[in-house]
């Protein structure tokens, strides 16, 4: 139904006039294969499949147009449903998460980048009638074929990007890949004699962050020293358009009224390096970047103000998250210093909770302590290499950011000149305070025993 929907729109060539609601994020990060056209929509992939950019564009939209129409047949047919739920989820939305649909899985798999995953055979032990294929986008990578005694991985299709991460079990029959990256992302399938299990993998990226103060500007690197002649780069916020170098047209253009005039006099595209610069940000220009020219990609916290926080050497400090409990589709990430350096996060959805203490030089390890219920961090047993700026981003229901500048306090050697001037005189007054007190005190005891005195005189 879904390729059908979209092969008709097609061939009728309606593209529409105008962008629609959100749904639309359903589709661009489905591949749809028709005979009219193969367009990689998702958005980490860098190039779509096409005859030519136009095409491409052309499918693009055409996409958005079919993407509300096919949600609400998904809420009539449960099978369509199934298999745009996967591409609905929030937290995929939110991040850059590699993926190809071509048609329905059985299960879905989800790793970090660099990190291993499993494709369970479904078998405790491989029998010895059994002949097992696992294939990759309908390419062969591992076989076991037990009558013929032979175990075999083909990790140099279909184009090497395996090569040295496959391990295949001699005894259920599993596959096991190590050290994904998004190339490893999609569909694999599982075939054991005529029986067949259809898996999803998604692979979640790292992203760059960057974090500016509110008014200030902030450039995001293509990584690119120069822009060559048949180039063509997109720079998109939240999956819509905002910069755009087709080198062949001899068009640089920036769309600073979209989505919302949001940017409107803020972007500044460099068309010797592709790199975009956006000035005067504010909390609106908050969220997650990319480019079809690198595979990662960019968030950017923008923050009003600076939290200061003040510690004793030793001591420990706890940045708050703000958060009573992180729930399954938010998701967390802590940095730290001038550079943007990662060193916690939360995606519960990846099944992530982690702290990477060994990063920034190892001046963290074993100090971190990540809450997996608040998402707030500690830092123990603190030194002056952990002093300094620490920001925290969050996606829940939409962007938000905080940042923190924490600084060390020394009760020995705590202040500088004017602090220790202040001290000096609070110093004074206190003691003054105290020397009026002592002085009226005495006073008012001998005026009780004169008084005292001329009464027992008068008595007498």
């Amino acid at each position: 139904m879904l390729r059908s929907r979209l092969s008709d729109l097609c061939k009728g060539g309606r593209v529409p006039s105008a962008t629609p609601q959100p749904t639309v994020n359903a589709l661009l990060r489905t591949t749809v294969s028709t005979e009219c056209f193969d367009v990689p929509w998702l958005s980490a992939l860098p190039k779509p499949v096409g005859s030519s950019t136009s095409v491409a564009k052309s499918c693009r939209a055409m996409g958005q147009a079919a993407a509300p129409l096919l949600m609400q047949e998904g809420r009539a047919d449960p099978g369509l449903f199934n298999e745009l739920r996967a591409t609905t989820d929030p937290t995929l939305r939110a991040m850059k998460v590699t993926t190809r649909s071509l048609g329905g899985v059985d299960e879905e798999k989800r790793v970090k980048e660099r990190g291993s995953v499993t494709l369970d055979s479904g078998l405790t032990e491989v029998k010895d009638d059994d002949v097992i294929q696992w294939r990759f986008r309908n390419t062969v990578i591992a076989e076991i074929n037990k009558p013929a005694d032979s175990f075999t991985v083909y990790d140099d299709v279909p184009d090497g990007r395996f090569r040295d991460r496959l391990k295949l079990d001699d005894q259920t029959g599993s596959l096991t890949i190590t050290n994904t990256t998004t190339e490893h992302a999609g569909d694999y399938e599982r075939q054991i004699n005529s029986v067949i299990k259809r898996f999803r993998l998604y692979v979640f990226v790292y992203p760059v962050l960057k974090s500016v103060k509110a008014g200030d500007s902030v450039t995001l690197d293509s990584d690119l020293t120069e822009v060559k002649d048949d180039d063509v780069i997109q720079w998109r916020f939240r999956n819509t358009v905002i910069a755009e170098i087709n080198v062949t047209a001899d068009s640089f253009t920036v769309y600073d009224d979209v989505p919302d005039g949001r940017f409107r006099d803020r972007l500044k595209l460099d068309n010797q390096t592709g790199s975009l610069t956006i000035t005067n940000t504010t909390t609106e220009h908050a969220g997650h970047y990319e480019t079809n020219y690198m595979r990662t990609y960019f968030l950017l916290s923008v923050h009003d103000e600076v939290k200061s926080v003040s510690v004793t050497e030793g001591d420990s400090v706890a940045l708050d998250s703000g958060f009573t409990k992180v729930k399954d589709d938010d998701w967390i990430i802590w940095w730290f210093g001038d550079e943007n350096i990662l060193i916690a996060g939360i995606i519960k959805s990846f099944n992530i909770i982690a702290v990477h203490d060994e990063r920034a030089d190892g001046r963290f390890r074993d100090r971190l302590k990540l809450d997996n219920q608040t998402g707030s961090l500690t830092i123990t047993n603190i030194t002056t290499e952990h002093a300094g700026d620490y920001g925290l981003m969050i996606y829940s229901a939409g962007f938000s950011s905080k940042a923190f500048r924490v600084s060390l306090y020394d009760p020995v050697h705590c202040c500088g000149p004017t602090e220790a001037v202040i001290r000096l005189v609070l110093s004074a007054l206190v003691g003054v305070a105290t020397v009026l007190i002592l002085v009226y005190d005495i006073r008012s005891r001998r005026a009780e025993r004169g008084q005292a005195h001329i009464h027992t005189s008068g008595s007498a």
